[in-house]
């Protein structure tokens, strides 16, 4: 089974960090790769997180660890617990480790189960668990210059010269199409409560297929489903119409 996976957990600035989490936190063990699982339960631990956030980390890790007891004993638990021994055991933190080694002290453990249990123990004891580091996202400012026309000057300076206003380029069918269907698809998943725009936006461009994907088109695209009566703003969130 392929299994959610996202780089970029343990090094991202919070904004990127919710979408992605967001996108994990609703699957269950077996369907996250062992590298995001152990990158979120490190994420956990950061208290520098904003608040709702860490509130849901918190909660995932807590489910987590219930699977984890659970996970059956033989080639499911085996197969599982050998993953953590293909990267680096610094990325795995020290709650999830203690989790997995606890398994150790079940009733009725398998023979083999111990003694693959035991690997596990010393890949981690080659490295201490390492920090994760949050990224501080840059704040641009654009200062007006001296020669930066407001928009009136344009008008009159147009208006002297004879020029025309240059058209806004078409907007492309395919990209209003997929921006549709994501942020319907997202906000489908969240019910009453709806999604911040900021997490909406952030979303449907790290997800989008392009890499110059602006918030513009994205709004205008919300703006034309709120328009058709399918979605709705509210305090700076986004919902299905009628959810809320």
């Amino acid at each position: 089974m392929k299994r959610a996976h996202i780089e970029g957990l343990r090094k991202s600035d919070p904004i990127t960090l919710s979408v992605l989490v967001q996108d994990l936190v609703r699957k269950p063990l077996v369907g996250l790769d062992t590298r995001s699982l152990a990158d979120l339960f490190a994420l956990a631990d950061q208290d520098t997180l904003p608040v709702d956030l860490l509130r849901d980390l918190r909660k995932f890790r807590e489910q987590m660890l219930r699977e984890i007891a659970d996970l059956p004993d033989g080639h499911v638990l085996q197969e599982w617990l050998q993953e953590f021994m293909s990267f680096a055991a610094a990325r795995v933190p020290p709650v999830l480790r203690t989790a997995l080694l606890g398994r150790a002290e079940d009733a009725g453990i398998r023979p083999d189960t111990l003694s693959l249990l035991e690997k596990v123990e010393a890949h981690f004891d080659q490295q201490a668990a390492s920090e994760v580091e949050i990224v501080e996202r840059a704040v641009k400012t654009v200062q007006k210059g001296p020669n930066v026309l407001s928009p009136e000057e344009r008008r009159k300076r147009r208006a002297a010269t004879g020029a025309k206003r240059v058209p806004k380029t078409a907007a492309d069918p395919a990209r209003e199409k997929w921006i549709r269907a994501d942020v319907l698809e997202r906000l489908e998943n969240y019910g009453s409560r709806g999604l911040k725009q900021a997490m909406l936006l952030a979303g449907a461009k790290h997800r989008a297929p392009w890499e110059d994907l602006k918030d513009t088109e994205i709004l205008a695209v919300l703006r034309d489903l709120e328009r058709s009566g399918k979605v709705q703003k509210s305090t700076n969130r986004w919902a299905i119409k009628g959810r809320w």
